[in-house]
């Protein structure tokens, strides 16, 4: 989608909205067949259409696979991003990143002007963080850059670890893994398998252990 230069804040609205249901980049990345962890995506279009991107399909099910195609993938709002609207109704024009900082700024001081405040955003990112632990398996969640954020954090606080392939911002289609199993060499002090950029002895030794990883 091709944002414009400025808008008022009817326009800013309406066009968080165009973006919501915009197609997506083609992606570049490999496609892997999903092989025995569920799928969780967002109630929004954009996360099942990454979805049908990033993973290959093949027209028979899949033997010993969780997921038999994408009409099985686990759809919820848990996932959604942080909406945002305009910070103030005005007819005067701003640049979209003005409108997008201030609306976020409202959102971290727990404004009811937007139509999530921070503290609804950690509680649904706890209430996520619950459903994955009581299950306790494996899953791939495919969900938006604000709220992740936010899950990230959570995830963190209960003891998980985060491996990311960028430092700050996250961005399209970054592949984010979190987990609390610790693999170590017994040389180091940090967690082997997912300690960036790792330790090739943990994730030998991970591998002898059975779990998977890319």
């Amino acid at each position: 989608m091709t944002w414009e230069s400025s808008y008022d804040s009817k326009g800013y609205d309406e066009a968080v909205e165009r973006y919501d249901h915009s197609p997506l980049l083609e992606y570049q990345g490999k496609k892997t067949v999903p092989k025995g962890y569920r799928i969780y995506i967002s109630a929004l279009q954009r996360t099942y259409d990454t979805a049908m991107q990033i993973f290959d399909f093949p027209a028979e099910e899949l033997e010993g696979c969780l997921v038999k195609g994408p009409e099985a993938f686990i759809k919820t709002p848990l996932l959604n991003e942080v909406p945002k609207r305009s910070f103030k109704d005005t007819n005067a024009k701003y640049p979209k990143a003005w409108w997008t900082g201030r609306c976020r700024i409202q959102w971290y001081l727990n404004s009811k002007r937007q139509p999530e405040t921070r503290k609804e955003t950690v509680k649904r990112a706890e209430e996520l963080a619950d459903l994955l632990e009581e299950r306790g398996e494996d899953a791939v969640l495919i969900s938006h850059e604000f709220f992740l954020y936010t899950l990230k954090g959570v995830l963190e606080e209960r003891g998980f670890m985060i491996e990311r392939s960028n430092t700050f911002r996250i961005k399209n289609w970054e592949r984010i893994r979190a987990s609390k199993r610790s693999i170590h060499c017994g040389v180091c002090g940090h967690n082997c398998l997912l300690t960036n950029p790792g330790c090739n002895v943990g994730k030998d030794a991970a591998k002898m252990q059975g779990i998977k990883f890319d």
